[in-house]
């Protein structure tokens, strides 16, 4: 295997390890997250780092003695728990940064005699973005801006947050697990080789997520954004992802139906209303066929 093949691997299976632990165990303590640029500095603490490289070049970082390369375009995930340095970039980078402090869990423990990296081509920054800057905002709303990283309060602390009411609570840990989601899911498309999907099909996934909610949206303005014609878009679109475009957008809607048939006590009218369904009936319907059940079975199941 080669080094770029055993870096997706690696990514992968440490993006689920942390996605898997936080699902389990609750939002974990947030250091920092937020967009940054410029030189890479972070002494030895017991955090992983998550950056995603909207512009610019990392040259020359240093994962302690481990010398790595973050281009452009890039999502990556590695330990500082050995720390991390990169000097000065020659031209202006951004990126978007997150750390999760995982000091005191035992299945992170092998973090701290050796340097993590792990590191993919993003075929989603949209969604990417949408989900760091969600996180960060709820953490903000919640809790107060933080401090800079290392030099201030944590953007999200478990003691801080028990004034927190639990809307608030559980929606930090939605955000977290939906960034780490979106997350694993690049990953996984360079593994799995769906990652050259063709760049209509990905315009059309992004601009369904972001317009699932709206009772509105007409297959036509997502061809539309994708640049192609219904008949042409249908076809690229099943080639693709093996679904019509169609069940992929009652796919996304139901799945955010079921988030919140799990975590808030909307009546089925109001989920069907707030995920993109006029008809509160008619979202029965298509949750049994996604499913195999009834919003209200689901509900009850937990």
């Amino acid at each position: 295997m080669d080094g770029f093949c055993e870096m997706i691997d690696d990514f992968c299976i440490w993006v689920e390890k942390v996605l898997l632990w936080v699902d389990r165990d609750g939002t974990p303590p947030i250091p920092w997250i937020g967009q940054a640029g410029g030189r890479l500095y972070n002494p030895p603490a017991p955090h992983v780092e998550f950056i995603y490289l909207k512009q610019g070049q990392m040259d020359e970082v240093r994962i302690g003695d481990r010398p790595v390369i973050l281009p452009q375009g890039h999502l990556s995930i590695h330990n500082v728990h050995v720390g991390n340095i990169a000097p000065s970039p020659r031209t202006a980078n951004l990126a978007w940064c997150c750390f999760l402090d995982v000091g005191g869990v035992p299945e992170f423990d092998s973090l701290k005699r050796e340097p993590l990296f792990g590191c993919v081509p993003v075929t989603d920054g949209q969604r990417l973005e949408q989900a760091f800057a969600d996180l960060q905002t709820r953490c903000a709303v919640a809790l107060g801006p933080p401090g800079g990283y290392l030099g201030g309060a944590y953007a999200y602390a478990p003691d801080r947050a028990e004034s927190l009411t639990t809307a608030q609570r559980m929606g930090i840990k939605s955000a977290c697990v939906n960034l780490l989601a979106a997350m694993l899911r690049e990953g996984e498309h360079r593994r799995e080789g769906v990652g050259v999907r063709p760049d209509a099909v990905r315009r059309a996934m992004a601009y369904i997520s972001l317009h699932s909610r709206e009772s509105g949206l007409r297959l036509e303005q997502v061809a539309g954004h994708a640049g192609l014609s219904m008949d042409h878009f249908g076809r690229v679109f099943r080639a693709a992802l093996r679904t019509s475009p169609m069940q992929y957008l009652q796919a996304v809607r139901v799945e955010h139906s079921r988030f919140l048939l799990q975590h808030t006590r909307l009546t089925i009218a109001e989920i069907a209303g707030e995920t993109g369904f006029t008809d509160p009936y008619y979202f029965s319907r298509v949750f049994r066929k996604v499913t195999g059940t009834s919003p209200r079975a689901y509900r009850r199941r937990g």
